[in-house]
């Protein structure tokens, strides 16, 4: 059996006035967005890292620089602010891509010198406080680039089988760095006299006591 309810424009009316009611409480609107950080404050707090802190240098070893600007709360920056660029002390650094999303990249490439580089950048012009240290390390010994170190008193020895001069190897990278990167033993020979083991070899050396008890070369 069917039940028919008579047509009520009142009802109509209310069961609208309900059904949009409904639709507003299931909806709601859209909550607003989380105020951007305040610029004035990204370069006192901004970060600045890499992909790696310790790089060979060889001239062309490279990390990826990352500038992450944040606000005195460490809060990031979700945009860009403006343009900002690197600086470094030593090596190069390309220009800064804008990510547009508050952070920034650049790629560093070492020198050929051992020692360590400071990375800074600009936003806007203005230095951003935090820097950042990457360490540059010799690479792996090369023969041709070493070198065999006399002291100045083992230059000329009195031929009394006691007198002993210091003879030394310095290991060398491609590019004239002191390294002790692959280069496991040293053997010494001599065409006259005796060699005799070194007690305290300088830090980084390998070295030998030379003695003879006859004239030459």
């Amino acid at each position: 059996m069917h039940l028919a309810l008579p047509f009520s424009p009142r009802r109509s009316a209310l069961g609208c006035l309900l059904i949009q009611m409904c639709f507003i409480a299931a909806c709601g609107e859209h909550a607003p967005a989380a105020p951007e950080p305040p610029r004035s404050t990204y370069p006192d707090a901004s970060t600045i890292n890499a992909s790696k802190l310790s790089l060979v240098a060889d001239g062309s070893s490279t990390a990826t620089i990352t500038v992450v600007l944040r606000d005195a709360a460490g809060t990031a920056a979700r945009s860009s602010a403006g343009s900002l660029s690197f600086e470094t002390t030593v090596g190069t650094v390309s220009e800064a891509v804008d990510h547009n999303d508050g952070t920034y990249t650049g790629t560093f490439t070492s020198p050929t010198l051992i020692g360590s580089a400071v990375i800074s950048a600009k936003l806007n012009g203005v230095l951003l406080a935090n820097t950042l240290t990457l360490s540059l390390i010799a690479g792996s010994v090369d023969v041709s680039h070493s070198v065999i170190l006399v002291e100045a008193n083992a230059r000329t020895l009195p031929a009394d089988g006691l007198t002993a001069g210091v003879i030394s190897v310095e290991p060398r990278d491609v590019n004239n760095n002191p390294t002790a990167e692959g280069v496991g033993s040293v053997t010494f020979a001599t065409t006259l006299g005796t060699l005799e083991s070194v007690l305290n070899a300088p830090i980084g050396l390998h070295s030998i006591l030379l003695k003879s008890s006859a004239r030459g070369t």
